[in-house]
């Protein structure tokens, strides 16, 4: 059973090349901004640095992946890297929404980036997930043909954060936030509020502007003012940019979202993956990186407030070493003026996050000691098997799998079946219910018999595979309730004749 939380880690200690998976196809446009803080447990000679990545990832039907990134790095002994980079290997896409790149598939669990998925598979998350001196914050939106200058146009919520070796004693940071405004031609401006932190704690407030220039390339790449580089989305709800001056003491990353015309708590329910990168400077332990991912549940309770509850597990590095842990999160939300929610913990200061006009991304970004950029998209979490399956033919055990995430509207979802004896007959058992085990012939039976929901019989592939394609309604009715299957596979070589899966459980989402 894998969880859309710190649980799902202990994938990278498996095969990722063997993990049945969802399938991916396309390309992405990738930012990422972090530090590396060395500790006890860094090798020896290794220095304080801070980075930013841009580049573009590419994720095939076959499970594999390549990506080619430039990545800039600033270490504190003032000597700045430029270079390009390439990485390869192996992918699996679990229903949980995770997606694990493993780019050393001949040593399993050696190399593994965790990134989260939305259910559209358009926008890619994720913070570093090995606890350890390295910290940062990705995002990756999909690139596609045929974008157009218009596509960016009107205000943007933005959210920027930038570290900087300006300081003889160590790191800057500078976080700003306001309003951006794309004119749809090719010109961009902003204004909005910029706190800079200096290495010993001192805090300037100032206020903040820009203006200038902006181009695009027609598959959704993005650069503003000639120095920064990145992505936006094909509704052009949001974007990414990073800085690429090769010559730069400074890495950034500033992400927006664009202001609605009309907003109501009613869009926001469901589950949210949450991203969050901070570095504290300025204190004894100075600096202090920490990066917090978790699982979260909005429910609205009028037009403008809704609680939320959740787990976030939370990781720290520091020059003394590293420690993690899980906390809960619940509290009260309340929608406030262009799509702003205030969410305020049971324990703790209150945050604020800047929603996307469709209700399925917000940024946020808060402007204290600590330099934070957070991240939040909605997401499909909770499908996981569960039960055992029956050996069949060869050792074989099937197994099912989505072909896609279960939200509603998705015309092209289904559930597939692999590792079947190829050319046998096969059935799936749909139902509203699952079952605590019932023996038969051999194997087990995981889904509820007196609520099956009759579907046709299929024929596995010569790779012993077999499609059962389940086009999902868009009525919200679906979300309270839960698919379970099983596919049972005519195996002469199984006990009993069936080689069996185990229980598939498919929560629907948003």
């Amino acid at each position: 059973m894998h969880r859309y939380s710190f649980a799902s880690f202990v994938l990278a200690s498996v095969v990722v090349a063997q993990t049945p998976s969802l399938e991916l196809d396309g390309g992405y446009h990738v930012g990422q901004i972090g530090i590396e803080i060395p500790n006890p447990s860094s090798l020896p000679g290794a220095v304080e640095n801070v980075m930013s990545m841009r580049g573009t990832l590419l994720v095939h039907p076959d499970l594999t992946w390549s990506s080619t990134q430039t990545e800039h790095r600033v270490d504190e002994l003032l000597q700045v890297t430029h270079q390009v980079t390439g990485d390869a290997g192996t992918y699996a896409l679990m229903s949980d929404s995770a997606l694990l790149l493993d780019a050393n598939p001949s040593m399993p669990g050696t190399d593994i980036t965790w990134l989260g998925v939305k259910p559209d598979a358009t926008v890619l998350l994720g913070v570093n997930t090995v606890i350890g001196p390295v910290s940062w914050i990705r995002i990756c939106i999909q690139s596609s043909s045929g974008r157009q200058y218009s596509d960016l146009s009107g205000s943007y919520h933005v959210a920027s954060v930038r570290y900087a070796y300006g300081d003889p004693n160590g790191i800057v940071t500078i976080t700003q936030s306001g309003i951006g405004t794309f004119d749809g031609v090719g010109s961009v401006s902003f204004t909005g509020s910029e706190q800079e932190v200096d290495s010993l704690g001192s805090i300037t407030n100032r206020a903040a502007s820009f203006s200038g220039a902006y181009t695009i390339t027609t598959n959704g790449g993005l650069n503003v003012g000639g120095t920064l580089e990145g992505g936006f989305s094909a509704n052009g709800d949001l974007f990414f940019v990073v800085g690429n001056d090769p010559a730069s003491m400074t890495v950034e990353l500033t992400v927006g979202v664009r202001v609605g015309p009309a907003y109501d708590f009613a869009d926001f329910p469901g589950k949210w993956g949450t991203f969050d990168h901070a570095l504290e400077i300025g204190h004894l332990s100075n600096p202090t990186a920490t990066t917090t991912l978790g699982l979260v549940e909005l429910v609205d309770t009028s037009a403008t407030t809704g609680s939320f509850t959740g787990t976030l597990g939370v990781a720290e590095s520091s020059p003394a070493g590293t420690n993690s842990s899980m906390l809960s999160w619940n509290g009260t939300a309340t929608l406030g003026a262009m799509g702003q929610v205030t969410y305020q913990p049971t324990t703790g200061l209150p945050v604020t996050y800047s929603f996307a006009p469709d209700g399925d991304f917000y940024i946020g970004i808060r402007q204290l000691t600590v330099a934070n950029l957070s991240l939040g998209m909605r997401v499909c979490a909770g499908s996981n098997d569960y039960g055992s399956g029956t050996v069949g033919t060869g050792g074989e055990i099937p197994v099912q799998v989505h072909t896609g995430f279960p939200y509603l509207g998705n015309a092209d979802f289904g559930i597939k079946v692999v590792n079947g004896l190829p050319g046998a007959s096969a059935g799936m058992l749909i139902t509203l219910g699952a079952w605590p085990g019932i023996p038969f012939l051999g194997g087990t039976i995981w889904v509820d018999p007196g609520r099956l929901i009759a579907v046709p019989s299929r024929t596995l592939s010569p790779s012993g595979d077999a499609t059962w394609d389940l086009p999902l309604p868009t009525n919200p009715i679906w979300l309270s309730h839960d698919l379970y299957t099983q596919v049972l596979v005519i195996d002469p070589g199984a006990p009993g004749g069936l080689a069996m899966t185990s229980g598939l459980q498919t929560v629907f989402c948003r």
